[in-house]
């Protein structure tokens, strides 16, 4: 039947496999260069810009930011930022895994402080 789907799938498992394995190869690489130019953490206090940093950091930067609550405690590494420690109550920001892409944010809300990744990322730039 020519006009099914399967029948322009010709080929063998081994045909197929190599194709999933060049398009998953071609999909990696997208990501792997996809952190852009002009990339940043940008840090705040409620809407109050606290701090910017330049990423990746070379060297480990601890920095301890004044909330509402007390002072919560940034962690840069390389292009990893996370929460180290905060006065809230239930420790959801520093449970977060580290974020490293443009875009990513972590905050604690009863803290209002909060840290966002910025930047021209260039896969924006690939999918338009």
């Amino acid at each position: 039947m020519p006009n099914s789907f399967y029948y322009y799938l010709r080929g063998t498992w081994l045909d197929r496999l190599l194709l999933s394995l060049l398009l998953l190869g071609i999909i990696s690489i997208g990501f792997v260069f996809s952190q852009g130019k002009n990339v940043g953490v940008s840090i705040f206090h409620g809407q109050t810009l606290v701090a910017w940093y330049p990423l990746p950091q070379k060297a480990v930067i601890q920095l301890d930011v004044q909330g509402e609550l007390g002072v919560s405690t940034l962690k840069i590494d390389g292009m990893h930022v996370r929460f180290l420690s905060s006065p809230c109550k239930n420790q959801y920001c520093v449970a977060q895994h580290d974020q490293h892409s443009v875009g990513q944010m972590a905050a604690c809300v009863p803290n209002r402080v909060m840290f966002m990744i910025d930047g021209e990322s260039s896969l924006d730039v690939i999918l338009e």
